[in-house]
């Protein structure tokens, strides 16, 4: 008996001596390491804001002290709020897809987007598919504006309409700025056309439906190509020639492709930065006072930038060899009245959605194009 019991005692002890040693050999579980440029975790005080551009960072922007330009606004928003709102940036869509950006601010997902206000179809159609994207800004005495001086006369008619209270589109939303875009205009393979006849029954890439609307009034043939394709599709001369503004000439390299260029206004577009109202208003008021501060200088960097960028690609395509060219102002007029009836027949569509076009117009002509 007193032999089963010391037995019983001798596994026991050896039993808890086994536990013992196992606890003493499990780890503390490892955190996660971040790297840099990863998200960051603000502090119990600070406020953090995601934002997502379908952009990549950029360098050498003058009016940033030649910085991305939203590097340098996520930097002066911590700087100038003393610290209390962090911004961690997203390029490239590595957030989100630009098509889902509306949505991912619905959802939380970020709380600031710079969205190409094309991406989705009548989404924004006073603002992109009229203002920016039509033939509006691009015939009679708006064909002879600069780049810069274009940008900056949309972005007065929308800040008017907005005040006036006609761009209901963007109801629920905070803008942070407005980006119109170089217009396309028209590059040709090897042919100059200087006429309606010379164009007629050209085939040319369009990638919007108000460059397809326009080119086919102007009597050349439009032709969808994917973006992937284009280069291979110019060099191989499936089409005569490109609607496409001049930055793609160096950066798609069309530039190699193409000789001609048409300085005559087919088509634009915008990018906006937005939040959502909601989140906005949830911040500080003190906080939003220097953020609108702020936000005018970055509207006035997105269109210096914007129209520079236009500018050296054009001067980069004439210094190789190419030729940009103003058409004669008779037959600028004629191609101006084909393009009316583009411009008639998007204004149509726009007044069948119940949109004030009329009142939309009367504030346009309201604004000083100088």
């Amino acid at each position: 008996m007193k032999k089963q019991w010391y037995l019983a005692f001798c596994l026991i002890a050896i039993f808890l001596l086994g536990i013992v040693g196992c606890s003493q050999d499990v780890k503390p579980t490892e955190q996660p390491q971040t790297t840099p440029g990863a998200e960051t975790t603000p502090s119990a005080e600070s406020i953090l804001l995601k934002l997502n551009t379908f952009e990549p960072k950029q360098s050498g922007i003058p009016e940033t002290d030649g910085k991305d330009i939203w590097e340098w606004w996520a930097e002066e928003v911590e700087k100038r709020s003393g610290g209390r709102v962090e911004v961690d940036v997203y390029y490239s869509e590595s957030l989100v897809k630009d098509t889902d950006a509306l949505g991912a601010l619905d959802s939380g997902i970020c709380d600031v987007v710079q969205h190409s206000s094309g991406r989705i179809p009548n989404r924004f159609p006073i603002g992109n598919a009229l203002i920016t994207g039509s033939p509006l800004a691009y015939i009679g005495k708006y064909n002879d504006l600069g780049l810069k001086e274009r940008m900056e006369w949309q972005v007065r008619v929308l800040n008017e309409l907005q005040t006036a209270g006609l761009l209901k589109e963007f109801d629920g939303f905070k803008v942070i700025f407005w980006s119109p875009v170089e217009p396309s205009i028209l590059f040709f393979r090897n042919k100059k056309v200087t006429t309606l006849e010379e164009l007629e029954g050209m085939r040319i890439r369009v990638n919007i439906a108000a460059q397809k609307l326009v080119v086919e009034k102007l009597g050349a043939t439009p032709v969808a190509i994917d973006t992937s394709e284009l280069y291979s599709s110019v060099e191989r001369g499936l089409v005569d020639g490109v609607a496409i503004t001049s930055v793609p000439l160096e950066t798609w390299k069309l530039g190699e492709l193409v000789k001609y260029g048409v300085d005559y206004g087919v088509g634009g577009g915008m990018m906006v930065g937005l939040m959502k109202e909601e989140r906005w208003n949830s911040l500080p008021e003190d906080i939003r006072t220097v953020m609108d501060e702020l936000n005018a200088e970055l509207q006035n960097a997105w269109v210096c930038w914007q129209a520079q960028r236009g500018e050296q690609a054009r001067k980069k395509f004439v210094e190789g060899g190419g030729e940009i060219y103003k058409l004669s102002a008779e037959e600028a007029a004629r191609w101006d009245q084909r393009v009316t009836e583009a411009l008639d027949l998007t204004l149509a569509e726009l007044e069948s959605m119940d949109l004030p076009v009329k009142k939309v117009l009367e504030v346009v002509e309201t604004v000083e194009a100088r």
